[in-house]
């Protein structure tokens, strides 16, 4: 069976929704599944907790120092990492996602994009901290096809705390 969290409140996430679907019907119709299936819904549950899963949601500094001092020392401010975030995953061609990922060859933090459901976990040296879903089912309803207003509004909702978790559990675990 899937190991994998989905956040208990789906229902603000289009997603989640998918995610919970496709997990359940996995589940359901046998013990493993396929590569494209786990990926997507491995992906599609790690985006949830952070931006469905409530913790400091949309307040940077919720996040802690650490991580606001390394988004500063890499970006030179937040609000720059989210302008390039933001360009870097509008870019994305088709369906995909944006990541903000704690690179530990450098130790540092970095923005990468992976297409369609590939996960950014299949690169040895990124710890992923932040996943944004690009895929139009992630925000054809609100957005229709402005992935960029989309992008700029997903900041509102971003769990902070939990990102910031992950990133004290990456330095912790890049020593």
């Amino acid at each position: 069976r899937w190991p994998g969290p989905i956040p208990p409140d789906t229902s603000r996430c289009a997603s989640c929704l998918l995610a919970a679907a496709t997990v359940s019907t996995a589940c359901r119709s046998s013990a493993c599944f396929c590569r494209s299936d786990a990926a997507f819904a491995a992906t599609c549950a790690f985006h949830c907790a952070a931006v469905c899963g409530g913790g400091g949601g949309g307040d940077v500094d919720a996040a802690g120092a650490a991580l606001n001092d390394a988004l500063r020392a890499e970006f030179g401010s937040v609000d720059a990492f989210k302008q390039q975030f933001n360009a870097e995953t509008a870019a994305v061609q088709g369906s995909g996602w944006g990541w903000l990922v704690y690179d530990t060859r450098v130790r540092r933090v970095a923005i990468t994009t992976r297409a369609n459901q590939d996960p950014v976990g299949t690169v040895p040296h990124h710890v992923p901290l932040l996943g944004v879903d690009v895929w139009e089912h992630a925000y054809y309803l609100q957005y229709k096809n402005v992935r960029p207003d989309y992008l700029k509004a997903i900041w509102d909702v971003v769990a902070w705390r939990t990102v910031g978790e992950r990133y004290a559990a990456a330095l912790g675990g890049a020593k």
